[in-house]
């Protein structure tokens, strides 16, 4: 009896390990991490996905909009960092078109080109910016969607779209020192800017008492603050709506 009882201590571990070898014990109860106020799961990767910051903010991407309703993670929290490195992967023509794709359909905020000035290192753009016109000499008449630097065509894009009164003072007089022209020659834009300097340039002439009983006004200010609250429309845009209709532009007339 004492035999058979020191063989069983002997044998145990060994069975016990094979056991475990084939029923590995799961460790799918775990509880969710928690990083900075956001529950952290462990997101499925899908396999369209290839770029490597992309893969690793996927799961907090998602995370954020479960909890928060969108997928736009602002700075100072985990992955915000990642989402803006996404947004210039973006300018840069680095993502893929079904990482594109897929961030579309989840309601990721790409950058607008204003917002690009205010991101990009001026002084290195700048530098760019010389070298394209030693090249094309062209008077700066970058594309928006220039093949050989998108990131350059998309800053200087941005550039003149928010004009030199948006701009640092101490950027204007570089970039005046450069000749730089303020206007393209392909006198292009969005269709929101378009809209909108027309919209400022009625202000400006009938006032905006005036120019806020136009429907077709009011129609256009309920799609923007609609979008603002869809988090579809930039910080940017918003502040340009605000500096043109004041603080409340986002409440509608019942409300005020």
């Amino acid at each position: 009896m004492h035999s058979f009882t020191l063989l069983c201590v002997i044998l145990r571990p060994l069975l016990v390990n094979s056991f475990l070898i084939e029923n590995p014990v799961s460790t799918s109860t775990a509880p969710p991490q928690i990083r900075h106020g956001i529950i952290v799961s462990e997101s499925i990767i899908p396999s369209i996905i290839k770029t490597p910051a992309l893969k690793e903010v996927y799961p907090k991407i998602i995370a954020w909009k479960k909890q928060y309703g969108n997928p736009n993670i602002p700075l100072g929290n985990c992955g915000g960092n990642y989402c803006k490195t996404l947004r210039r992967l973006h300018i840069q023509k680095k993502l893929t078109e079904d990482e594109i794709s897929m961030l579309n359909g989840l309601g990721f905020q790409f950058n607008d080109l204003e917002d690009v000035y205010f991101e990009a290192d001026f002084n290195y753009m700048l530098l760019r910016l010389k070298r394209y016109e030693e090249q094309y000499k062209n008077k700066y008449q970058v594309p928006k969607k220039f093949p050989n630097d998108p990131e350059l065509g998309a800053w200087v894009t941005g550039l003149r779209r928010l004009g030199p009164e948006k701009v640092c003072d101490d950027h204007v007089e570089k970039l005046n020192d450069i000749e730089f022209t303020w206007v393209s020659s392909r006198k292009c834009g969005s269709k929101f800017m378009n809209q909108y300097r027309a919209l400022k340039g009625r202000v400006e002439e009938e006032g905006l008492e005036i120019v806020l009983d136009d429907n077709s006004v009011q129609k256009w200010i309920k799609i923007q603050r609609m979008s603002r609250l869809r988090d579809a429309l930039s910080d940017t845009r918003f502040h340009y709506m605000v500096e043109l209709l004041g603080e409340n532009w986002m409440k509608s007339n019942e409300q005020r």
